[in-house]
This record gives structure tokens, C-alpha cells and sequence, in this order.
């Protein structure tokens, strides 16, 4: 701002404002820069911290007692083409073999099961038709058959399969089932004695909130043989067994009644 002079003061000497230095373009472009990092850092601590709450909201929201119930269904996504997690054709059942059958399979993915659809939480019914077609080689429990089977039983809560689908129902079937240690020693005798296995996952390789899988045999080195109703790539490899056990909340094992 400039300041009226004296009169007296010869123009040509009057005072010229002085000079203030500016920022070069290169400190005002890192200036720009650090602010626009800074931004984004930002931002993302938010995003994260969201994140985080919204994920201890989801998981405080879906446990519940282990002696009712299991959590929700699988949420490690298998992102297969639909084509991919097509089960094995109700033709190619047979007694004695447990069939690939995926809770996403375009038959029955879409339909209702526990307020929500099979694809999302029919992990439990899949997984107890696999054991159904294995041990008696019948076709009449389809993954969707046995998901209406569950809800008339009243074997659904909070959107959620009830344990009691693998004893009570399991009996209505005319199967028998029962709790079994998660050591390596019980899995693989029941294993060895031709009896199919439903396992509850924890959080970890099958699942971040709970979800339940069928342990079918053992290679010959060892390895465990598994039907992930989530997953066509995780039911085509071989496992750990301690691995997987150190994962598992409970094993059923399964024979004819």
C-alpha cells in the first residue's frame, strides 16, 4: 500500500515501495505438492479408520452363542466365472463320493435362504447335501431343497443356520451325526472309516467371519481333501491338516443312521 508524501518531497525521490520476495515456482510447486499429499494422507486415515469400525460393527453384529448357532457365510469371495461354480450334475451323485456343490451356483443362487439368498448363506444346507448325497447316493436334497428343508425346521436365526441343522436335522434325514476333537488323530480316523466331515471355519484361509467346509478323505501324503461350498478353487486343492484345523471351531462327523 502507498502513503501520500509530504509536498515537500521532490517526486523524483519519493520513496519506491519496496521489494518482497516471492516463492520460486519450484518451492510453490513443492509447497502444492507436500499440501496435496497431505490431503491424501488424510483422506486415507479416514477411509481406514472407517473401515475399521464399520469391520468390528460386522463382526461384533454376527457372533453368536457357539451352541446355536454359526456366523454368517463365507466373505473371501471366490471371484469364478459363474460358468465355474457349476456343481456337479445331479446325474454324477453316487454313494460313497462327495460331489463339488457350490452355494453359487447359478441353479440356486439367486433363491431366498436365512433373509438373504443361498449364494450368500447357504453355506450350512450345501455343505450337509454333499454329506447327504455321499452317504446315501440319493437326489432328493438338493442345496436349494435342503435350505427350505432348514428354514421349516426352524434351523434359521438372525439370518444365520443353527448349529442343530447337523444333529436334529441331520436325524430327520436319517443320518447320525456327532461331535468329534479337532486333532489330527480324530480327523483322520473318522476320515479313514469312510465318515465325511462338517467342519465351522474361524476367520482365516476360508472365511473373515465363519463358514462351514466338508473334509472328505486324505491324499496319500497326507493332505486334506475339502468341498469349500464358496469356493470351486479352494475344493480343488489340497490342505494342511493342521493347518486347517488350526482354523476350525467344531467337526461334525456323519454316517448313515
Amino acid at each position: 500500500m502507498y502513503y501520500d508524501e509530504p509536498s515537500y518531497v521532490n517526486e523524483s525521490y519519493r520513496e519506491r515501495p519496496r521489494y518482497v520476495a516471492r516463492p520460486s515456482y519450484r518451492q510453490q510447486h513443492s509447497i502444492e505438492t507436500t499440501r496435496v499429499l497431505l490431503l491424501i494422507l488424510t483422506v486415507a486415515l479416514a477411509v481406514l479408520a472407517i473401515g475399521g469400525a464399520l469391520t468390528a460393527f460386522d463382526l461384533a453384529a454376527r457372533t453368536n452363542d457357539p451352541a446355536t448357532s454359526t456366523a454368517f457365510d463365507n466373505v473371501i469371495i471366490d471371484n469364478a466365472s459363474p460358468a465355474a461354480n457349476a456343481s456337479t450334475p445331479v446325474s454324477q451323485w453316487t454313494r460313497g463320493e462327495v460331489p463339488y456343490l457350490y452355494q453359487r451356483d447359478p441353479a440356486w443362487a439367486e433363491r431366498p435362504y436365512a433373509g438373504d439368498t443361498i449364494g450368500t448363506s447357504g453355506c450350512g444346507p450345501t455343505c450337509l447335501s454333499m454329506v447327504y448325497v455321499a452317504l446315501t447316493g440319493r437326489t432328493d436334497y438338493t442345496p436349494e431343497k435342503l435350505c427350505a428343508f432348514s428354514e421349516r425346521g426352524g434351523y434359521v436365526e438372525d439370518g444365520m443356520t443353527r448349529w442343530a441343522l447337523l444333529d436334529e436335522g441331520a436325524s430327520q434325514l436319517g443320518l447320525s451325526s456327532r461331535l468329534i476333537a479337532a486333532t489330527p488323530a480324530a480327523l483322520e480316523r473318522e476320515l479313514m472309516e469312510g465318515n465325511p466331515l462338517m467342519l465351522s471355519m474361524a476367520e482365516g484361509d476360508f472365511t473373515s467371519v465363519g463358514h462351514f467346509i466338508v473334509a472328505c478323505g486324505l491324499t496319500d501324503q497326507g493332505e486334506l481333501v475339502i468341498r469349500d461350498p464358496n469356493s470351486p478353487e479352494r475344493s480343488h486343492q489340497t490342505w494342511n491338516v493342521q493347518r486347517v484345523l488350526d482354523q476350525t471351531r467344531s467337526i461334525w462327523s456323519f454316517s448313515q443312521a
